[in-house]
């Protein structure tokens, strides 16, 4: 098949032909087209995820090998979107709880130790990061997969719902709404009543 016809397969089609792939130079041809398609949504996904900017590049490249390795396993049973949205969650998940496994170069401890106005930021990055891993957690814990991916197209890249229902075939009466609603529910009832937001008066 010709490279730049490639571009004009849907994802199910790109899936089929990476499967059948009878050399390396056609493996190399559909693992290029992965990544021009993912690549960026990918990266988008991992910084959401780890809010870390540094290792999302990387991270990203990590997730697409292991998906072009993974394709036999893809039934299509959802959205190569969605299945690559699962693949990503979980590397993140694994990358997220291996850092805070790490030694820790600076903790607050020692931070107080710090004369200087940086001892501020030092507080303030540490925090940061234990509320992602939160975040983290709480949210590969309590949504689906589906609900997860909505969620991060119409909140982390402003996707309107209607779009977001037509990009990922969602057939039920409310689209993606549904899955916002269902969404929102579990995350405020799975979050401790000490972190909820109060109410405006």
């Amino acid at each position: 098949m010709d490279t730049r016809q490639y571009s004009a397969l849907t994802d199910e089609q790109l899936v089929e032909v990476c499967k059948s792939a009878a050399d390396a130079a056609a493996s190399d041809e559909c693992f290029e087209e992965l990544v021009r398609r993912y690549r960026l949504r990918i990266i988008r996904w991992c910084l959401r995820f780890t809010g870390d900017r540094e290792s999302s590049d990387d991270l990203a490249q990590e997730i697409l090998f292991r998906a072009f390795r993974s394709f036999r396993r893809f039934r299509g049973d959802s959205k190569l979107s969605t299945w690559m949205y699962v693949i990503t969650r979980n590397q993140c998940r694994t990358a997220v709880r291996k850092r805070a496994c790490e030694p820790r170069s600076v903790d607050q401890q020692a931070a107080a130790a710090i004369p200087d106005a940086r001892a501020a930021a030092v507080y303030a990055s540490i925090d940061q990061r234990r509320a992602i891993e939160g975040r983290l957690r709480l949210v590969s814990e309590a949504l689906t997969a589906t609900e997860a991916e909505i969620m991060m197209l119409h909140y982390g890249q402003e996707i309107p719902l209607a779009a977001i229902t037509s990009s990922l075939g969602l057939r039920n009466r409310s689209g993606a709404k549904a899955y916002i609603v269902s969404a929102r529910r579990k995350l405020s009832s799975a979050r401790p009543l000490s972190s909820a937001p109060k109410k405006r008066r």
